[in-house]
């Protein structure tokens, strides 16, 4: 799931608390929707969302597709 559908599907609560999971400040998770994000805070970010929301994971390939494929490697 892209991080946007994410923010979209999710409460106000649920950004929060995955911006805290992730040590950043929640109006930044919509610049990292829009822009992309590191390739360890991708990892974080899909930890996090596995965790908090497992039905709406935001997984790695989906921040940054050019480095890990649709198969995750």
């Amino acid at each position: 799931m892209k991080l946007s559908a994410w923010i979209k599907k999710s409460s106000t609560y649920e950004r929060r608390q995955l911006a805290k999971k992730v040590r950043c400040h929640p109006s930044y998770l919509f610049q990292v929707a829009k822009k992309g994000s590191s390739p360890g805070l991708a990892k974080k970010i899909e930890a996090a969302t596995r965790e908090a929301t497992p039905d709406k994971v935001v997984h790695r390939w989906d921040l940054r597709p050019d480095i890990w494929g649709k198969d995750g490697k």
